[in-house]
């Protein structure tokens, strides 16, 4: 994945994160460990991309 598809994809899952907030705390939580995933995946491209 390019690092614009990475972060449209994250901006994707911080919407359903907040979507369910209050709703679904479960789904929530799911989707925000997502975030944190592709935003791991966003920093490693990114060095790729310094180097």
């Amino acid at each position: 994945m390019t690092l614009e598809e990475l972060k449209s994809f994250r901006e994707k899952h911080v919407d359903y994160m907040l979507d369910f907030i209050g709703l679904d705390d479960k789904e929530s939580a799911k989707h925000s460990r997502y975030v944190g995933y592709i935003d791991t995946a966003i920093e490693k491209k990114q060095n790729e991309l310094a180097q």
